[in-house]
């Protein structure tokens, strides 16, 4: 399978839904396969909220393949012998594309906790731009998984004629109220540690020690992304009749 990692520039603005605007911004992008001559044996993979655009596949030096390494590939589910997959990485990310640890120009510095808001919506945007850049137009699917998911439905609401297929998984339209406490537990847990420095944190310093606040975030987030049932199966309680306690096992 041939796997090639690529930068788009784009010097125009991109507006976002807040009102705000990013100009200049890049988006960093990985394909496996080939693209045909008429440009429409194309898959858009969708990563989700802590993915990247390493989808499938290994780099020299990688300690594990893509996070969809299983689906994409030579005679796999998303077979790259008969389509081109491209997979992103969304705006607002630290994997490449334009995001908070990216130049605020023209000051060189970064955005930081200025960085504006980014929604669905604008993340499908940004994706649109660095199609047309590329000289396609028709995608063969669009696929992704939670807020992957959630860019797929956004593609097909905001452009409902690009692809033949919609392929949305363990997503929703809308995140409800009940997840986003969680989210809002997982920011205040990273901006009460103090190694966080109001955002100001030295980006070497955070690579060797980490924030303990955003392991508690990482935590606290998980629990949101499974059911209850879900965490029945794989955390339940089994009687171990040797000892009298209970053990959790999964």
């Amino acid at each position: 399978m041939k796997i090639e990692t690529k930068t788009a520039y784009f010097s125009s603005p991109l507006y976002l839904e807040s009102g705000r605007i990013l100009e200049p911004y890049e988006i960093t992008y990985e394909t496996y396969g080939e693209l045909n001559e008429e440009k429409n044996n194309v898959v858009l993979v969708c990563h989700a909220l802590s993915g990247s655009h390493h989808a499938a596949g290994t780099y020299e030096g990688d300690r594990k393949a893509g996070w969809w390494d299983g689906l994409i590939g030579d005679g796999k589910a998303i077979d790259t012998t008969k389509y081109f997959v491209i997979c992103t990485n969304v705006i607002g990310s630290c994997f490449g594309t334009t995001g908070p640890m990216s130049a605020n120009h023209p000051s060189e510095e970064p955005y930081r906790l200025k960085f504006p808001v980014v929604t669905v919506k604008d993340i499908v945007r940004a994706q649109m731009q660095l199609l047309s850049q590329l000289g396609i137009y028709h995608l063969r699917a669009i696929v992704g998984g939670s807020m992957g998911g959630m860019q797929a439905l956004q593609f097909a609401v905001d452009y409902p004629n690009l692809a033949d297929d919609i392929i949305s998984l363990a997503a929703t339209y809308a995140t409800r109220p009940w997840t986003m406490s969680f989210n809002k537990v997982a920011m205040e847990a990273i901006r009460r540690d103090p190694r966080f420095k109001h955002g100001n944190y030295a980006r070497d310093a955070f690579k060797e020690e980490g924030l303990d606040g955003l392991a508690i975030g990482r935590i606290a987030g998980h629990i949101s992304y499974l059911s209850p049932d879900s965490m029945d199966d794989k955390f339940g309680r089994n009687y171990v009749s040797n000892d009298g306690l209970f053990e959790l096992f999964g």
